[in-house]
């Protein structure tokens, strides 16, 4: 369950074992020290999701050290989406980051519904218009073909968390613009109606803040971090498909990746005798 407005904290949980020592003779900050102190609280199931954090003042008499330094201990760990801080409340343990799999090609309905989350859209464009070059140049269109723009925003369990961009040509998706997708799958559809099933996917992963258009329709506040995520998705047979763009809240996800270290090929050699 995602913190909500009304969601219910847990404000009974005891806070005798949340101070622990902090070593002031380091040359590590003293707010990051702090903040590194309520990191592994949270990493350990000391702290759990919805646990309110002692009063500001609390944790500068404990630790002494100023409550400025303590803001700014809070301030870091909400912008890492750690805890959730509500002005005149308190500070509050955040639900954990949900995690797109850059690994496996599954959509986002997929993902979602094996977490067994309340997984909604909201189609905010879904239209025929010309391609750019760009898209031209993912799909292997020629310039100025139509394509289909899809352009949703995807919630779970009600609260928006990622905007989501989706390009096809139009000659081989005709009719596409006008299915019903703010139920149903558009992986689904592809495969059921259009007989497609994307099969790998090359992108680019990186960070930014929201912009104005992100801001408004995902409820965030200016300056917001997020992860934008652009691609292309192939079938079976290596052809182009599918060209997206996805926004998706930098304080609710993180991105899980493969890596394998390549064999170095040894060379060989063989000694003939004649």
């Amino acid at each position: 369950m995602f913190c909500g407005i009304d969601q219910k904290y847990n404000t009974s949980r005891g806070f005798g074992e949340f101070f622990i020592g902090m070593d002031k003779t380091l040359s590590t900050p003293l707010y990051y020290q702090l903040v590194e102190i309520m990191r592994e609280q949270i990493a350990s199931g000391q702290l759990l999701p919805g646990d309110k954090l002692p009063a500001e003042r609390d944790l500068s008499n404990n630790y002494g050290i100023s409550r400025m330094t303590v803001r700014q201990a809070l301030a870091s760990l909400e912008r890492e989406g750690l805890v959730i801080v509500k002005s005149g409340v308190g500070s509050f343990v955040a639900e954990p980051k949900l995690t797109y799999d850059a690994i496996n090609m599954l959509s986002f309905t997929d993902t979602m519904l094996g977490r067994k989350s309340k997984l909604s859209s909201k189609v905010l464009s879904q239209r025929v218009q010309p391609a750019s070059i760009q898209i031209s140049r993912a799909l292997a269109l020629l310039e100025k073909r139509e394509v289909i723009e899809i352009v949703r925003v995807r919630l779970i369990e009600n609260v928006p968390m990622a905007i989501e961009r989706n390009y096809f040509s139009a000659a081989r998706f005709a009719g596409l613009e006008s299915m019903n997708l703010n139920e149903a799958s558009l992986y689904s559809i592809l495969e059921d109606i259009y007989g497609v099933r994307l099969e790998q996917a090359e992108q680019t992963i990186e960070a930014s803040v929201a912009n104005p258009f992100e801001e408004e329709h995902l409820g965030l506040a200016k300056g917001t971090s997020m992860l934008l995520i652009e691609g292309t998705s192939f079938n079976k047979e290596n052809q182009p498909l599918e060209f997206f763009k996805s926004a998706f809240r930098g304080d609710r996800f993180k991105v899980a990746v493969l890596s394998q270290r390549q064999q170095r090929q040894r060379a060989s050699f063989s000694l003939v005798l004649d």
